[in-house]
């Protein structure tokens, strides 16, 4: 699956995005299911592979992204980021 080959988790809880909810879990909810029906939809409207694999990358790096964590930088006027493998995650997916 391509999330493996990403290096994404498959829980949810594990970006930052996804936990800002009430707490309250979906109920029967089946990811698996969920996502071979986008992926169908995605064909049926006319998306290619290469397309929905375009897409979907762009949705994990944005669930990256809200995981990055900054510090303030005292030598200079601007931060740093703390989880530099994270960053370099995002950045493997724009290949």
């Amino acid at each position: 699956m391509q999330l493996d080959e990403w290096q994404m988790q498959q829980d949810s809880v594990q970006y930052k995005y996804l936990e800002r909810g009430t707490g309250s879990e979906a109920v029967d909810l089946n990811d698996r299911e969920k996502f071979l029906e986008t992926r169908e939809s995605f064909l049926q409207m006319g998306f290619d592979e290469l397309e929905i694999s375009v897409i979907l990358k762009i949705v994990c790096a944005v669930l990256l992204i809200g995981n990055i964590e900054f510090t303030a930088r005292q030598d200079i006027d601007g931060s740093a980021v703390l989880n530099l493998p994270v960053l370099q995650q995002v950045r493997m997916l724009r290949r």
